[in-house]
């Protein structure tokens, strides 16, 4: 899974740390669990389509529908840059499918990054 484009969102006035983002593939609940290994992950399914959140401690609440190809990103305050690349790690190591070898990598990168903005 990859980022192929964004958007600002057509619903907020403030659009400066909130990001629409364009996927090459749907979101799909398998992808939801393993961001559940990053983040407090709620999903909503008892309407037409699932909606869910993961929000991500000092980085980011990734927000959208489950089985849609776009989610809606809000960053915390001068975390965006780091959060993004961070994003952009887990959808690459997600879309491994290695036998756990991409969540250690994303594991990694999360450390990392904790380390520097913490």
């Amino acid at each position: 899974m990859r980022i192929i484009g964004e958007r600002s969102p057509d619903d907020c006035v403030d659009t400066g740390f909130i990001k629409v983002y364009l996927l090459n593939e749907k979101v799909t609940e398998d992808f939801l669990k393993f961001l559940q290994n990053f983040g407090e992950l709620q999903i909503l399914d008892g309407i037409r389509e699932p909606f869910y959140t993961v929000d991500k401690e000092y980085f980011f609440t990734l927000k959208g529908l489950v089985g849609k190809m776009e989610m809606k990103v809000v960053y915390r305050k001068d975390r965006m840059d780091e959060a993004k690349g961070f994003i952009e790690t887990l959808m690459r190591c997600y879309s491994m499918k290695d036998g756990g070898r991409g969540l250690e990598e994303a594991k990694a990168a999360e450390r990392k990054i904790k380390e520097k903005i913490l």
